[in-house]
């Protein structure tokens, strides 16, 4: 949105980061509130990889009548082959992206065009073994 290089992602400066790309946030406890234009999110922190492969596979199994998509930023080349092929055999489409930006615009195309019901979003940090997660209901 703002168009500079922004840092790597981490568990200090994931907040401002949303910021830069006009949102909102404020901490409630353990919970990532983040709202954007419309949009509000409810991000949780989760533990990688089995907490976030957890997290998905629950939501999946909770909704499996609901057209998903799962929009995943930061993880690696091997990682995403491996959650393309997963996710497609669980019925829900995974895109991976590249920053912050490419994450919620995504979000916002197929939330606006009412594409899907449900949107999974994880943001994994740059260094270390976690996660922010969020179950959008469109």
């Amino acid at each position: 949105m703002l168009g500079w290089e922004s840092e790597p992602l981490m568990p200090d400066n994931v907040a401002e980061q949303f910021e830069q790309q006009g949102a909102v946030t404020l901490m409630q406890g353990p919970i990532l509130q983040v709202s954007l234009l419309q949009h509000h999110y409810a991000f949780r922190w989760v533990a990688l990889p089995d907490e976030l492969d957890a997290w998905c596979v629950q939501g999946v199994a909770l909704a499996a009548q609901m057209a998903t998509v799962q929009i995943d930023l930061g993880a690696s080349s091997v990682e995403q082959r491996r959650l393309f092929t997963l996710r497609r055999e669980q019925g829900v489409e995974y895109r991976a992206v590249a920053d912050l930006e490419q994450l919620l615009a995504q979000h916002r195309q197929l939330a606006e065009a009412l594409q899907v019901e449900r949107i999974l979003l994880s943001v994994r940090m740059h260094e270390g073994d976690r996660a922010l997660v969020c179950d959008y209901i469109v």
